[in-house]
């Protein structure tokens, strides 16, 4: 049986095994960020409780030697303003002496570091009102007891003060290693766990690839493995689909395939077998069907030559009324042409007539326009006299000009020459206008001498018009009997035709019925071979 995880989907068993390595993941940076914190806050205690009093503990021990150089320098000093800057400095050295001792006392929570503290702030407490009674005794110029003081009891309180620092800095100290060897240990621990926990991690997530991968790959190569002997033709095989996962379902839908393609081979396989023997007797029946189509033939090819003869006969006769018909045909289209051409020749005639009545009257209008051109003729022959006068006169003006008037007198004589030359072809154009007019008259008279001729002419065509239409309906009566005759022989070979064109038509379906015959016997001949074919083909598979 399958188990639970085997029945997941592969998306679900990714997502677990992505899960699972995310959570050992995520447990890893938690503890690293736990681990990180932890040290944060280490190095916050080993700045607050370690360096900054260590350094308040230097600062102290600084100004408390300053302190003791400036009053040796005070009390060894000899120039009173000497003194009094000493005196000032020492005093400023004091203060900020107790405001650094007095910040150091708030830092402190350890029981030895108060204890340390506590011996040198009584020796500091019993030091400070000595010092300050050496500087008065300074200013005062009493530095023989101030020296006194200094070697008796302030130097005492200062040895003791000394101690007191160096106890206090020796707490410091080994506070300071304690908490260097807190942090070295949790470090260590950070960085063991979070190897372990990489190390963890990685063989999770391999165990898991291994596993999830073996559950995927596994089915694969099994239907791999089955594909393979499907593709070499067994289809024999099969699956073994337990799990409700894709590759499940993957190999159940291939058992199915599996089975419905032995299914259609085997189908395959006993359909070829009945095409083939009814493709068999399909050629045995179609053999027998040409051999009786090609007797049939035969004899609708005599029972045609027959039909064909009479046909023939009937022909002659339709061909023999046929050339009547034409030749009465002949008769009354030369009788209709000579019709057409006098009624032609009548029309033709009549526009002729026409036409010259309407040049003459062209004629007629063209003389008028001779006389109009004539007219404007003589205008413009005055117009070039006058012309020619004013080119006289100007060339005239121009010479009593004298040299100013010289380009203006060339002007007037090409103006003068101009109008000589339109006088003289006006002149010219006047003379031909009246030979115009001359000869418009001679072809007006022509002209209606013509019409006269021809409307007589006209006259006698319309009579033999006339006489031609008697004779086209002699010859119509005498076609109209002909064509009788004609039309009952046409029927007659026409019909005689159609029963030969029918024959031959029944001739050529039979004839096309003994080719298709063949035909349909090499069709199955060719068909029984496909399908044996076909049963080669599909009897590489194997099915049980």
């Amino acid at each position: 049986m399958p188990t639970a995880f085997e029945n997941l989907g592969i998306r679900t068993k990714l997502v677990i095994a992505f899960l699972v390595v995310a959570a050992f993941s995520g447990l890893l940076g938690g503890v690293s960020i736990v681990n990180i914190h932890k040290m944060e806050k280490a190095d916050t205690f080993m700045y607050q409780e370690v360096a900054v009093p260590l350094a308040g503990l230097r600062d102290i021990t600084q100004a408390f030697l300053l302190n003791r150089v400036s009053t040796r320098a005070l009390i060894g000093a000899t120039d009173p303003e000497e003194r009094e800057e000493i005196a000032d400095s020492l005093k400023e050295s004091l203060a900020g002496l107790e405001a650094k001792t007095a910040a150091y006392n708030k830092k402190m929570d350890g029981a030895e570091e108060k204890a340390a503290f506590a011996e040198f702030k009584s020796a500091f407490d019993a030091y400070v009102p000595l010092l300050k009674q050496m500087i008065e005794l300074s200013l005062a110029g009493k530095n023989d007891e101030a020296l006194g003081i200094a070697r008796g009891d302030a130097g005492r309180h200062a040895n003791a003060m000394l101690k007191g620092l160096d106890k206090m800095s020796a707490v410091s100290v080994k506070h300071a290693k304690e908490t260097a060897a807190s942090n070295a240990r949790l470090a260590k621990t950070a960085l063991i766990f979070s190897l372990v926990m990489s190390v963890a991690a990685v063989a999770v997530a391999l165990a898991i690839g291994i596993f999830v991968s073996g559950r995927i790959s596994s089915p694969l190569q099994q239907l791999q493995s089955r594909f393979q002997k499907v593709a070499e033709g067994d289809l024999t095989v099969t699956v073994d689909a337990h799990c409700c996962d894709e590759m499940g379902n993957l190999a159940r839908s291939f058992a199915a395939m599996v089975q419905q393609l032995r299914d259609l081979i085997a189908q395959v396989n006993a359909t070829a077998g009945a095409v083939t023997a009814a493709t068999r007797e399909l050629n045995g029946t179609s053999t027998e069907i040409a051999g009786g189509a090609e007797v049939a033939a035969a004899q609708t090819i005599s029972v045609a030559t027959a039909s064909e003869e009479m046909a023939a006969t009937s022909h002659d006769i339709a061909h023999s009324c046929q050339i009547a018909v034409e030749g009465s045909y002949r008769a009354n289209q030369a009788a209709q042409s000579g019709s057409d051409v006098v009624r032609q020749t009548v029309e033709g005639m009549r526009r002729i007539a026409t036409r010259v009545q309407n040049t003459a009257r062209t004629v007629d209008s063209l003389g008028e326009r001779s006389d109009q051109i004539g007219a404007i003729v003589a205008t413009i022959e005055d117009i070039a006299d006058q012309t020619n006068l004013l080119a006289l006169n100007a060339a005239i003006e121009a010479a009593r000009a004298g040299e100013m008037g010289r380009g203006f007198a060339v002007v007037a004589d090409e103006v003068r020459a101009l109008a000589e030359r339109t006088t003289k072809a006006t002149r010219e154009i006047g003379e031909m206008i009246k030979a115009i007019q001359s000869e418009t008259k001679s072809a007006v008279s022509a002209m209606n001498e013509g019409v006269r001729e021809v409307e007589a002419g006209t006259h006698d065509a319309e009579r033999s018009g006339a006489a031609l239409e008697q004779i086209l309906a002699e010859i119509d009566a005498v076609a109209d009997q002909v064509k009788q005759i004609a039309t009952a022989a046409e029927e007659q070979s026409a019909t005689t035709g159609e029963i030969t064109d029918n024959i031959h038509r029944m001739t050529q379906i039979i004839q096309d019925t003994a080719r298709g015959s063949h035909e349909t016997a090499d069709a199955a001949s060719n068909l029984s071979g496909m399908a044996e074919g076909l049963q080669g083909a599909v009897s590489r598979f194997r099915l049980q």
